[in-house]
């Protein structure tokens, strides 16, 4: 589906929001405008006039500002492993459904720890004999992990849901939980996660699976399919739905945009892990993923980018985040960094420091930790994703009981910054809202402030503008009043009056003033 925001067709039509800051997308880039002693426009191709004529104006320049990742509050742990079948937990997945929370989490039972010299390719050995876990919450806070009767181990009544028995012939890892509003209530909830391919199904022994992928193919490993009706009863899919390996926190979810299955998954690159993407119109059968993401030249030399975490920013369509795990192979820690894109496919990074950062040595989230799927409302005023912690390194030997699972909390609509430290400002693309008033999520020092200006879009038959568009009267700069504040819901006024209703489904640009101010955020109400 083709998306004005990808190409030069403006204005933009805007959805109900939040409209976050993650990106440039709301910042008009600007342009040089030449015009002579008189202010008359001078083409580029003018074949008359000396270049000392001529002059240089900034048309809708933005200056002084930029893009500042933000910290995430730590909370918890909230889940710890409690049970013989959690030795080791981890890739945690919240869905917020019906009002309720809804956790699926991984873990590898004791029992296959203590197993002696396990083959490396049988299903029970750690990391392939893995089993999916249960929990919910109407809080987030208070977690219980209910015997649902399903599975029991060693004869307790348990959590678990699938893998390990329930999977025999393939094993279950990375697995990742999605809710699809498309499917019949059969088929409501979906499931990807890796596993073994039987020797019956592989070409080499004479089957029907040609692993298209070499790291799969050397695994001879595959991604597979579940749906339930209710997130806790699974069935299995028969045949792999993807020739790759994933051997990682995978994600997936249903696009309601296009109407398409999307997966983020791990790819390899030159020794390098990566982030993958596929997607597809039949859950059952998907393409080999094409690399969005690999450690560049602003990344340190020994880092994989370990997990993804993909989610959309709850109540947007078009605010995909991903929160992929730096993994430092010289120091053996993680940290989670935050990029951004508007349609899932062309990301960027946004710079800052990292979000979530291994924790002091000691604490639970002391050796490594990584953020799973997804974000999600947390009470009124705040979005919080889960993430598994450990009180040693990813690599260490992995004897004791380990992975815990808290929270990494931020407040509404506050992940990234468009900050000016002094001065700055910018101007929107020429966009179209629905509502009637302009309400800001800001924050500044004691003495900063932002202003807002309304003003006219140039003629969208022109996508470059020779000339800015003039304020509407009353709507100015000048006589807008400014806010100051840590305010989520500031109601942006022109001289105390703030009815934007003349202008809903025209188009129309924002001027935006900053000093000492970080904006998150606007919206249309």
């Amino acid at each position: 589906m083709y998306s004005p925001i990808q190409g030069m067709l403006q204005p933009y039509e805007l959805g109900p929001g939040p409209h976050l800051f993650t990106d440039w997308r709301y910042v008009r880039p600007g342009q040089v405008r030449w015009e002579g002693s008189s202010g008359q426009d001078v083409s580029l191709f003018a074949t008359e006039g000396a270049p000392d004529a001529v002059r240089a104006m900034p048309l809708d320049t933005p200056l002084g500002i930029r893009l500042v990742a933000q910290p995430a509050q730590r909370i918890g742990p909230l889940i710890r492993p409690n049970y013989p079948w959690e030795h080791t937990v981890f890739w945690p997945t919240i869905l917020h459904v019906d009002g309720k929370y809804r956790m699926w989490y991984e873990s590898v039972p004791d029992r296959y720890w203590q197993a002696k010299a396990p083959d490396p390719g049988a299903t029970r050995s750690p990391g392939w004999g893995d089993l999916l876990c249960y929990a919910e919450s109407d809080d987030l806070e208070h977690w219980t992990k209910p015997k649902l009767g399903i599975l029991d181990y060693d004869g307790e009544p348990s959590n678990i849901v699938f893998g390990g028995p329930l999977t025999p012939v393939t094993g279950l890892h990375g697995a990742a939980v999605l809710h699809d509003p498309s499917a019949s209530s059969a088929e409501r909830y979906k499931l990807i996660y890796m596993g073994k391919v039987p020797a019956e199904q592989q070409t080499a022994s004479g089957g029907s699976v040609e692993l298209k992928d070499p790291v799969a193919n050397y695994y001879q490993s595959a991604m597979y399919g579940a749906v339930s009706p209710d997130g806790l009863h699974w069935t299995a899919l028969p045949d792999p739905i993807m020739l790759v390996n994933s051997d990682t926190g995978n994600t997936a979810y249903y696009d309601t945009t296009t109407g398409k299955y999307v997966a983020f998954v791990r790819m390899w690159f030159y020794g390098r892990r990566g982030i993958g993407r596929s997607e597809t119109d039949d859950f059952a059968r998907w393409p080999l993923p094409e690399p969005i993401l690999w450690p560049g030249p602003e990344n340190p030399a020994e880092v994989d980018l370990y997990t993804n975490a993909h989610t959309l920013y709850p109540g947007t369509t078009d605010h995909h985040l991903i929160f992929p795990a730096w993994y430092r192979r010289a120091t053996d820690t993680t940290e989670v960094h935050i990029a951004s894109s508007q349609e899932g496919r062309l990301w960027s990074r946004i710079p800052g420091e990292p979000v979530l950062a291994t924790a002091d040595d000691g604490a639970w989230d002391g050796g490594c930790l990584f953020i799973g799927k997804s974000l999600v409302p947390y009470g009124s005023d705040r979005v919080a994703a889960p993430y598994v912690g450990y009180s040693v390194p990813h690599k260490y030997p992995r004897s004791m009981v380990l992975g815990d699972i808290g929270l990494a909390v931020w407040p509404a609509e506050r992940l990234v910054a468009l900050q000016a430290d002094e001065i700055g400002q910018f101007t929107t693309p020429p966009l179209i809202f629905q509502g009637r008033e302009l309400q800001l999520n800001l924050l500044t020092a004691r003495a900063g402030h932002v202003r807002v200006e309304v003003a006219a879009a140039e003629d969208p038959i022109r996508p470059v503008p020779t000339k800015a568009g003039a304020a509407f009267e009353g709507f100015s700069l000048a006589e807008s009043d400014p806010l100051w504040g840590d305010r989520q819901r500031a109601t942006v006024t022109w001289k105390s009056q703030n009815d934007l209703s003349a202008f809903a489904g025209k188009p129309v640009v924002l001027r935006f003033t900053l000093s000492g101010a970080k904006l998150f955020a606007f919206s249309f109400v």
